[in-house]
Order: C-alpha cells, then structure tokens, then sequence
C-alpha cells in the first residue's frame, strides 16, 4: 500500500513540476482518507457522494487536468445532502448549487475565485432549512477560508507552497469528516432508542416519549404530545391504526431530515402501537372483571334464595317439630339433627338480610351458633354494600367451619375494622398448618375476595391460624364503637 502510494507520488511529483514527494504523497493520502471517511457512514447516498469526493480528488492526484474537479463535486454533495433531505426538494436551490459546482470545476479558476463560489454556496445552503446546515455551512466556509490561504500563497502573501497545500489538504479532510461525523452521531444515537423502550412507563407514554427523544437525540426541544392537542408550528404527526396519536416537536434540524424522522416515527408508532395494545388488555380485563363480578352476583342472589327458602321451609318447621315432640325425646333428637345437617349445607350464606349493617346481625348470629367460644370485636354499627358484606359474611363462615372441623379449636375471635377498607380477622387457637389447597375452600374463597377486588391473606403455624380479608368498603363504610 505505502509503496502504490509513493508511487503514485512519483508520477504527481512529475507531471506537477517540482513538487515534493511528501507534499504529493499527502494528496493521494487525502483522497484515501476521504474515502475511509465516506465509508463509516451508515447511509447509501452518503458512501457514494463522499466516495465520489475521494475518487476526484485521487484522479487529480494522477491527472494535473483534473486537479480542481473535486471542488465542484465537494459543492454539490455537501449542499445536496442538506437539500435532498426536504421534500419536495427545492428545485431553484439545487440549480444554483449545480451552476456552482460547474463553474468550480471549470480549469484554471483561480483559488479566489473558488473562494468566493464556495462562500456563495454556503450563503445558499445557509437558505435551506435542514438537518446538517450547520456543519455544512461551516464545511464550505472552511474550504472557502482555505481557498484564501492557497490564493495568498500564489501571490507570496501566505506561508510556503507545502504549508499552505497542507492546510488547504486538511481543511478539505475535517469539511468531509465533520459531515460524515453528523450522520454518524444521528444513526448511533437513534440505533439506542429502541433498547430504551423497554423503560418507558405505561402512564403517560407521550411524556415517556419525550424523555427518551431529549436523552437520545440530546435534543432538549423535542417534544411528544397527544394527537388530541393542538399542534404546535412545524411539528409532524404520527398515525396509529389510521389515526392520529401523538404529535413530534422540536427546533432542532433533525426534525427535517427524512431519514432521522422515519426512525423517529418508527419510534413513537411502535410505543403507540403498545399503548394501543395494552388499551385493548386492560378493556377486555374490565369486562372480564365486570363478567365476573356479575357472575358472582347472580350465584350469590341464587344462593341467598335457595337458602331462604330451605330456612323458611325446611329448618323452620323442623325447629317447630322439635318442640312439638319434646314428649318423645329421641325423635325429637333426630328432627335437631336434621335441620342441623340442614344448616350446615347452608354455612357461608346469612340468615338474615345483609346489606347495610346486616353484617353485624349476622356475625352476631354466627357465633350464637358456634359450639366453641367465639369472642366478637365488631363495630356497634356499620354499614357497607351488600356485595361487600355477603363476601366478608362468606369468608368469616368459612373460616370458622375450618377451625371447628380441621383446627378443633377450642377458641375462636372475630375482629372487624377498617375506614375506606373493611378488614376482617378470624384467629382460632387449634391446630395450625392451613394453606391454599388447590380446589379447596380456601383457595376458591381467594378468589371470590379478589373478585370483589380485595385481598385474602393466611397465617397459619404449628398452633393457631389467622384468616384476614381486606375488601373495599364503596359504596360507604361507617363503623361506630367494638363491642
């Protein structure tokens, strides 16, 4: 490789008449490394037009008549890469850039005059509103003030003929670097987004959104709102499903470089795409929630009728019978028997109307029944939905029926508590050990406590076993003293 390069100096060092090797080997340097430049770009258009720059800068390397072709080639492409990022691309604009680049191509015009025409295209450029009109102004006025260096040079009023080659050489090297550089930093920063998505919150994905376009475009401007809101001047719209979702804005260029927008697009389409999707998830999980809940109502409602209507019409005239039958002992013994067997179907549903402080009655009511101590720390007074009251009412019951069947416990409390919440607390002294079996009571009254939107939780071990439900307390919860 050295070898070609020197070589290619030699024949430059002839044809230029007496220029040095070095200085000659640093021009086919600087073409070579024009092209390394172009080809760290991610972009297609952009490899080919800086590759262009370094293929005519090397032929001039080689033919003295082609030695100022790249300057219009250098024109075109650091204008046009601004340019053809607006659509539709402005026609007059890119006229004068061609005129512009054809006159610098042109032999034999003089450095000053390449001077002025590369300032001319910075004025033009500086027109056009882009992503890279920054560093592409400041591209062309660079090669603009080098022109300048090389002028004085011809006319023995700037350094040597060497030194001055050497700046014009790197001028042109850091024009084409800090371009390339540009796109470089937009295409590694925006290959970064998508990793971030997966930090984004769910709770205001718009304001998520914003974040995540200031940190990786380092763009303190940028901006994502909703569709919903009035738009802000210059901003762009981004669809989901057809319609409107959120709005991009931002004062910085990025904003018009198609290329950068179609990631940025990309972006925020596939957050509202999961926004979308989880809009969908949480609405089919409140109907299913609401589907539940209703369910529950109706088997609760069924419950409660069935169970009245075997207390009105089964265990009342059984009681009836046993104290009609005191004469006969044993009969009468059997007749409590069954209507025993008969509430014990029944455990879990109230004998009396619950709903609006039924819940007290109630429990009053369960404990009456207990053949063990139960010791009740229940409000005076409360009310709560009857929804509410039937699941605690359930859960107490059921609580209750393990500590006397499985536990044999000898004592039993039952505390209720609570404001904007209903906490209920069944403790039994009996043997511990209690755990959500699957199929078993435990498990399935879970899940009717959660389908009221509360909670079940189990304490159990070697002795004694908590029971606690917590349960929202709407539609309203006053409890007065314990007693």
């Amino acid at each position: 490789m050295i070898g070609a390069v020197l070589s290619w100096g030699a024949v430059r060092a002839d044809a230029a008449g007496g220029l040095g090797v070095f200085t000659v080997t640093l021009d086919v340097v600087t073409g070579v490394v024009i092209i390394v430049l172009a080809s760290t770009s991610r972009r297609v258009l952009w490899v080919t037009a800086w590759g262009l720059v370094g293929l005519t800068w090397l032929a001039g390397s080689i033919v003295p008549a082609l030695a100022d072709a790249h300057r219009g080639v250098l024109v075109v492409t650091i204008g046009g890469l601004v340019i053809l990022n607006r659509r539709p691309v402005p026609t007059g604009t890119w006229l004068v850039l061609l005129a512009i680049g054809s006159a610098l191509v042109f032999p034999g015009i003089s450095p000053l005059v390449a001077a002025v025409l590369f300032g001319l295209a910075a004025v033009v450029v500086a027109r056009r509103r882009g992503p890279w009109r920054a560093a592409a102004v400041g591209s062309l006025l660079l090669c603009s003030a080098a022109e300048v260096v090389v002028a004085l040079t011809r006319e023995g009023l700037g350094p040597p003929r060497e030194v001055a080659f050497a700046v014009y050489s790197g001028a042109i090297v850091c024009a084409v670097a800090w371009m390339t550089s540009r796109t470089r930093r937009y295409d590694r920063l925006l290959s970064t987004m998508s990793p971030s998505l997966e930090e984004l919150g769910t709770r205001d994905p718009h304001a998520s959104l914003t974040t995540l376009l200031r940190k990786s475009l380092r763009d303190p401007t940028a901006r994502v709102t909703a569709a919903d809101r009035p738009p802000m001047s210059g901003a762009r719209v981004v669809e989901v499903d057809g319609a409107p979702w959120a709005t991009v804005a931002s004062s910085a260029p990025w904003l018009t470089d198609d290329r950068t927008w179609a990631s940025v697009a990309a972006v925020v389409r596939r957050v509202g795409d999961h926004e979308a999707l989880l809009m969908a998830e949480r609405s089919r999980a409140a109907q299913l929630a609401a589907s539940r809940v209703r369910l529950l109502d109706a088997v609760d409602r069924e419950r409660a009728e069935v169970a009245s209507a075997l207390r009105h019409h089964v265990v009342a005239p059984l009681d009836a019978a046993v104290d009609e039958l005191a004469a006969w002992p044993s009969i009468a013994d059997e007749v409590r028997g069954a209507a025993s067997d008969v509430e014990a179907v029944l455990v879990g549903t109230s004998p009396v109307a619950l709903g609006d402080g039924g819940l007290v009655l109630a429990l009053r009511a369960l404990a009456a029944r207990s053949p063990v101590a139960v010791s009740l720390g229940i409000p005076s007074s409360m009310a709560a939905s009857r929804s509410v009251e039937e699941t605690a009412y359930a859960a107490c019951a059921e609580a209750v029926t393990n500590a006397l069947k499985h536990a044999r416990a000898k004592h039993i409390e039952i505390e209720v508590e609570g404001e904007s919440t209903l906490t209920l607390r069944v403790r039994d002294d009996g043997t511990g050990g209690a755990e959500f079996a699957e199929g078993g009571g435990l498990e399935g009254l879970a899940d009717r406590v959660a389908t009221r939107g509360g909670e079940l939780r189990l304490s159990s071990g070697p002795i004694g076993t908590t029971v606690e439900v917590v349960l929202p307390a709407a539609p309203s919860l006053a409890l007065g003293g314990a007693r």
